[in-house]
């Protein structure tokens, strides 16, 4: 439920008073207040079980009269706005949640819209928050840790694919069942349609599990906002540290968060990368999908290398404890499901590909050249003159590759004899052409590809010379 941003006092003032009956639910106890609504305990009289109830009711611009109808506080055209604005958006929360059936994600039984407002009813999860295990009981193990954010995350997943976000994610959020199983409550929808009509973000995020993207009213939010939120609450579990003292409007300009796999020592570097990677203070440096992310975490790769690392691999193996550390921590993606970043992460990966494409094309062109100019150069061995016809080249059986490759190429049987100046005219220029082509590409196996379809080019000394 809502961790409460107001006294009690300003709270207690406006909520329903205990026995209050709405339709066949008994009210019984305030459970949690936050700026946008009130989460309350209440007894369902028709099925003999307790459930949640939670009621919109935007603090900041709302009132209760003495017959319980909420109502803007004042006439003024925007207050009201906002204020229907706000109930839409949490009716469609309802609406859309509803429609999940997933453990780890609160399960809403129904919406009730009366008193003005509306109420979202929903399964009562008879335990304890994360920040409550967190007070009582110390910090948790890896294995603890996993055993929550798992499947909170596989959870998230299905929300995301809903096109919903959540917004609000933090221990508080977070309610461990006496089960054992975590679920994840109190969606924000109604906090974020308010906050961005309103212009103001001082009551739709909680520091330190908020991302930058949340501090602006236009702000890139997408799954990467929630994701960096849920690695926020994993960090403060196998840490306790207090997470505001790391702001993301800090973060942004001078990141000072220690990473996890610093901090824990652990086997399982994997999981601590991952969540390293989701803390990024970027929103295109972290995953961009839950299934993303959990990929990584069951598979101990990372999808890319910082630039100024190991310019060889595309990936970064962290299923072994040691980890070079020369590896950037952060995970960079460069998929960007929604359209949303200018920013691109640098991906060596694809470098190694576009780099092979382009070798395997500059053979093959060069290859092909070579082809076509020696084509009335070749003999055929005990052939009684060097001029060969059009069908005994064919004859010669040569094979091509589909896809052209450096140890592919085949050595052709060539005039062994000097040629002539005359001759020699229209292989010089094919000559030139593919020493440009090698120079362009400036690297081993470009020049290598040049000497071996110009055994005697009128380039060889300088290739020589630059190899000394």
């Amino acid at each position: 439920m809502e961790n409460s941003n107001f006294t009690t006092d300003q709270s207690s003032s406006q909520v329903l008073p205990a026995g209050y009956e709405l339709d066949e639910y008994v009210i019984e106890q305030e459970i949690g207040a936050g700026g946008f609504g009130i989460t309350y305990k209440a007894y369902d009289k028709q099925l003999d079980r307790y459930v949640a109830i939670k009621e919109y009711f935007p603090f900041n611009l709302a009132s209760r009269d003495e017959g319980m109808h909420v109502s803007p506080k004042t006439r003024v055209a925007q207050d009201v706005d906002e204020y229907q604005w706000g109930l839409s958006r949490f009716i469609q929360e309802a609406r859309t949640l509803a429609l999940f059936e997933h453990p780890s994600i609160i399960r809403v039984i129904r919406y009730i819209e009366r008193n003005s407002t509306a109420y979202i009813i929903m399964d009562f999860a008879v335990g304890r928050d994360v920040s409550e295990v967190l007070r009582r009981d110390g910090l948790l193990s890896v294995e603890q840790l996993k055993d929550i954010l798992l499947p909170i995350a596989e959870g998230l997943a299905a929300v995301h694919s809903a096109d919903m976000l959540h917004r609000d994610i933090k221990p508080g959020n977070i309610r461990l069942r006496d089960n054992g199983t975590a679920v994840l409550i109190d969606f924000g929808a109604a906090r974020q349609a308010i906050g961005v009509r309103s212009q103001s973000i001082s009551t739709i995020l909680t520091p330190g599990y908020a991302p930058i993207e949340q501090y602006s009213t236009r702000g890139n939010q997408g799954p990467w906002t929630d994701i960096y939120a849920l690695a926020a609450v994993g960090y403060v579990c196998l840490t306790g540290e207090n997470l505001s003292h790391y702001e993301a409007t800090e973060r942004i300009r001078n990141d000072q968060l220690p990473k996890l796999v610093d901090r824990i020592k652990s086997i399982d570097t994997a999981f601590l990368h991952a969540l390293d990677w989701a803390l990024s203070p970027e929103e295109s440096d972290r995953p961009q999908t839950v299934s993303e992310w959990l990929e990584v975490i069951r598979g101990g790769v990372l999808p890319t290398l910082d630039s100024s690392s190991v310019d060889d691999q595309a990936t970064v193996r962290l299923s072994s404890p040691a980890v070079d550390e020369s590896v950037d921590k952060r995970g960079k993606n460069s998929k960007n499901t929604n359209n949303q970043g200018e920013k691109k992460s640098f991906h060596w990966g694809m470098v190694a590909v576009t780099f092979g494409v382009v070798v395997g094309f500059v053979m093959f062109f060069m290859a092909s050249g070579l082809d076509k100019s020696e084509s009335d150069h070749r003999i055929v061995k005990n052939a009684p003159d060097s001029t060969v016809s059009h069908d005994e080249g064919v004859a010669e059986n040569r094979t091509e590759p589909s896809e052209p490759d450096p140890s592919a190429v085949r050595a052709r049987v060539v005039d062994s004899k000097p040629r002539a100046p005359a001759a020699a005219s229209k292989d010089s220029v094919q000559d030139d052409r593919d020493f440009e082509i090698a120079k362009q590409i400036n690297t081993t196996e470009a020049f290598e590809i040049y000497l071996r379809l110009h055994p005697d080019g009128r380039h060889r000394e300088k290739i020589s010379a630059t190899r000394q």
